[in-house]
């Protein structure tokens, strides 16, 4: 079943793609932010495009605070 919002949950994968390119500090979020803190998981868009961060079990679903999945 497929999610009502066109989000889905990713594989670990991706969560751990993000979390070493924040860890190597060349990540950075829609609005310009670099990121430093790793997340718990993130919403990836239906299209692929976006990862949406998991912090603190709290779905940030603010557009610049979207990260842009081609960059990691």
């Amino acid at each position: 079943m497929r999610p009502r919002r066109g989000y889905d949950r990713p594989p670990e994968e991706p969560r751990t793609r993000i979390n070493e390119a924040i860890r190597a500090g060349t990540l950075y979020n829609r609005g310009g932010q670099k990121l430093s803190a790793p997340i718990e998981g993130a919403l990836l868009r239906s299209d692929g495009a976006v990862a949406y961060p998991i912090i603190d079990s709290i779905y940030v679903l603010l557009a610049d605070e979207g990260i842009a999945v081609d960059t990691i």
